[in-house]
């Protein structure tokens, strides 16, 4: 799910889309092709977790050579020796089709082994095909449950699709309230998504006070993270002089950088300039 400051934020109606996107593999920290090595290592001695790390350096061409169908083997193998982390990771490759054909049906079966297991990201991923209804029909109070769970295990993908069930009222009564908090959560555990949604609630006062100086605070850090949306709302701020003196120069540089991120909105905006 997504939440975009649509047009200009002084007029803007924030819209909640679902889309599952393009997921991030969790395993060790990318580094140099000696993580590689030291993952390989142990993978052959059996230690799954490792298999599960070298799948993650794989998937992300980090100090290796990009492989995301050895990032898929990697990823079997750790998931049926029971490591919960790669059930998860080959769910996302399934769902995303990276390394081997999408299989919606198929991610749904191992994001709920992983969540079974104690994943909390498998949840929160879980929980996203079922709000989207993708390998398994549509279900926003399951799909709350499952966000839920994989916000109390401090993941913050899932505190984040939580807060935008609650500010939506989709599946459960509508909350700005808890929804501020849990994008607040989000944000502090590096959502950029989570920054980016109190980003908007701030700048159009939803279920806040207006704070336009606190909104550019919170679309810095999501811009700085190089989420699209977060920049794209930052030249909002800059071009209508909003929390911030009006600096065209600026809004176009954050524009730019959206635009550069694949955001349509940013891109249109870098065409027309200021209107």
């Amino acid at each position: 799910m997504a939440t975009r400051a649509v047009a200009y934020l002084v007029v803007a109606v924030l819209g909640g889309a679902c889309a599952s996107g393009s997921r991030e593999l969790h395993g060790a920290a990318l580094g140099p092709a000696t993580e590689a090595g030291q993952a390989a290592a142990l993978c052959e001695k059996g230690d799954w977790a490792g298999c599960n790390d070298l799948g993650t350096i794989y998937g992300a061409g980090e100090g290796v050579p990009k492989d995301e169908a050895r990032a898929v083997a990697l990823f079997e193998k750790a998931c049926e020796a029971g490591n919960a982390d790669g059930c998860a990771n080959l769910g996302t490759m399934f769902s995303d089709g990276r390394g081997v054909s999408e299989d919606e049906a198929r991610a749904v079966v191992l994001y709920q082994r992983a969540c079974d297991a104690g994943n909390a990201n498998g949840c929160a991923n879980l929980g996203t095909m079922v709000a989207d209804g993708k390998g398994v029909t549509r279900d926003d109070a399951l799909a709350e449950r499952l966000y839920r769970k994989a916000c109390d295990g401090d993941d913050a993908d899932g505190c984040y699709e939580l807060g935008q069930l609650f500010l939506d009222g989709r599946g459960v009564p509508q909350n700005s309230a808890l929804a501020e908090a849990l994008f607040q959560k989000a944000c502090a555990r590096d959502s950029s998504a989570g920054c980016n949604s109190l980003g908007v609630m701030y700048s159009q006062g939803q279920g806040v006070p207006v704070d336009a100086a606190r909104a550019r605070l919170l679309f810095e850090q999501a811009c700085n993270a190089d989420d699209t949306e977060g920049c794209f709302n930052l030249g909002l701020l800059y071009e209508k002089g909003l929390g911030v003196p009006k600096d065209a120069a600026r809004a176009a540089g954050f524009f730019r950088k959206a635009c550069a991120g694949g955001d349509a909105e940013g891109c249109q905006q870098s065409k027309t300039g200021p209107r």
